[in-house]
């Protein structure tokens, strides 16, 4: 499966094993142990058995409204977070604490029970969390709290490096660290195309290439440059160059 939330997201693996990738690097996590993921990073899991045992995990969020909050109460004043950045990669695995073990052994608890621990409580266990998290890595700090500053990725580099990937125009906006409006608005700064358009082209033009090399079926390359369906492609593609998919092929590499 893809990852891809809104909020971070902490992930207790109970049993199995889980594995996670992003941009060629991949980490095997295994049962007992905890990864942070990342807010609007895009990284993919496989869940998987592990010595005779299902995968069984146990997911965290940490909604911007409580982290909002939890600034306002306990750190607005703090001045060291000016001196560090936030973590670079969409994942990291994290140490097994003493508090770490037990905020999981409390809330596993409930889970065990069948019990719901409710709002208040849940909302407890997440500013343990949150604490916990800060105490192993100052890093978290301007991670966690990017609202505390003036933020918005590089939109012309985000855009290139994900524009392959089956995403919504808002989704789009939510992972650049934007409101649809600003990031249209922004997108007209870096290019006369509208979002929707510049997308296509830069899809197609992918395609093209793909098709000429001939080495991913067509099925594939629909995928792989973010259409939704092979249909969907073929349906662009020839409206492009009044050709479909494999009649450009064959006219550009001689294969049928």
């Amino acid at each position: 499966m893809e990852h891809r939330v809104t909020d971070h997201c902490v992930v207790f693996v109970r049993q199995g094993k889980l594995l996670i990738s992003d941009k060629g690097r991949t980490e095997e996590i295994p049962a007992g142990s905890c990864v942070f993921l990342k807010k609007d990073c895009s990284v993919r899991l496989v869940k998987a058995s592990f010595a005779g045992k299902n995968y069984e995990g146990l997911n965290i969020r940490l909604p911007q409204n409580i982290l909002e909050d939890y600034f306002q109460r306990h750190l607005k004043n703090n001045e060291f977070s000016q001196d560090f950045t936030g973590l670079s990669n969409c994942f990291m695995r994290l140490n097994r604490t003493l508090c770490l073990q037990g905020l999981l052994s409390s809330i596993i608890l409930f889970v065990e029970e069948g019990q719901d621990p409710g709002q208040k409580m849940t909302e407890l266990k997440v500013e343990e969390l949150i604490l916990d998290l800060l105490q192993t890595n100052i890093r978290f700090f301007p991670t966690l709290f990017d609202f505390y500053r003036d933020w918005n990725v590089d939109l012309k580099e985000f855009m290139e490096d994900h524009f392959t990937e089956n995403l919504s125009l808002s989704e789009f906006a939510s992972y650049s660290g934007r409101s649809l409006a600003t990031f249209k608005r922004d997108f007209l700064k870096i290019t006369e195309l509208s979002p929707a358009k510049w997308l296509m082209t830069r899809r197609l033009d992918l395609a093209e290439n793909l098709l000429k090399e001939n080495k991913l079926s067509i099925k594939q390359i629909s995928y792989s440059v973010g259409f939704k369906t092979p249909a969907h492609f073929s349906t662009a593609f020839k409206k492009r160059h009044e050709m479909t998919p494999s009649e450009y092929r064959a006219s550009n590499t001689g294969c049928n």
